[in-house]
């Protein structure tokens, strides 16, 4: 068995596929025009989890973002501090149950102070590729 995993130009995997009958099927993708690493493995990769470095499938490093608390006041000045954010990732706020988030933004630098508007709970979500997601879960009273 054999794992194709199909890439983007910065090495975001967007798909892995395991193919029990690989003969041709390198062509087929290389004609397709998809860049693609090839792998004698039964396993595919998981998207989020692994990227493609060099031509070769490697995990994601996590991220080494910290937060002070967890439980924050409203209106009191007090805010929650997110350190050790890559520059340039993206950093999300979107109050549990909900699609959208309130706070969408790119960081340029390598913190963010959080505060909300209404009491409830809210998602904090930060991506920046190669890295693997960061999400946490505060509550505002």
């Amino acid at each position: 068995m054999t794992a194709f995993h199909m890439y983007d130009e910065e090495g975001r995997i967007t798909q892995s596929n395991k193919v029990y009958d690989s003969e041709g099927y390198d062509k087929v993708l290389h004609d397709l025009g998809w860049k693609f690493v090839q792998e004698n493995n039964p396993h595919h990769a998981t998207i989020g989890r692994d990227f493609i470095h060099k031509g070769r499938r490697e995990q994601c490093p996590k991220m080494r973002v910290s937060i002070d608390k967890t439980s924050f006041r409203v209106g009191e000045g007090d805010a929650v501090k997110i350190r050790g954010v890559p520059n340039g990732a993206r950093i999300t706020v979107t109050p549990r149950g909900m699609l959208q988030p309130i706070w969408d933004a790119t960081l340029s630098a390598g913190w963010a102070d959080l505060s909300v508007p209404a009491p409830g709970a809210y998602l904090i979500s930060i991506t920046k590729h190669p890295f693997r997601e960061w999400q946490c879960v505060v509550s505002a009273s």
